[in-house]
């Protein structure tokens, strides 16, 4: 299964802020999106906060799956909360890098 365009809208923009500028030129995969899936569950174990914050998500069951289906809001937690995400995400987010960027296209 592909992403959809407003999945791969949604999975960019997240990529962006995540990693910054390198990845505006990426394009996200579907092994994109599930290992971006694995690293917001990486990072929800490290902060309460953010755990807080993903179980207000109206998209929010965690089936596999479900970060795609909550990109969009995904995105605006990232965005209006960078500080919390900055000092509990930024060792995982840095550490899986890689991975992500070589399951892009």
């Amino acid at each position: 299964m592909s992403l959809s365009s407003e999945e791969t809208r949604n999975i960019s923009e997240i990529l962006v802020e995540l990693y910054g500028d390198d990845f505006r030129s990426r394009v996200p995969t579907e092994q994109t999106a599930e290992r971006l899936e694995f690293l917001f569950e990486e990072i929800k174990k490290c902060n309460k906060k953010i755990e807080t914050l993903f179980r207000s998500l109206p998209c929010g069951v965690y089936a596999r799956g479900w970060f795609k289906r909550c990109s969009n809001s995904i995105g605006k937690i990232v965005r209006e909360n960078r500080k919390e995400f900055q000092l509990c995400s930024q060792i995982r987010t840095w550490q899986l890098r890689t991975i992500i960027a070589e399951s892009c296209r």
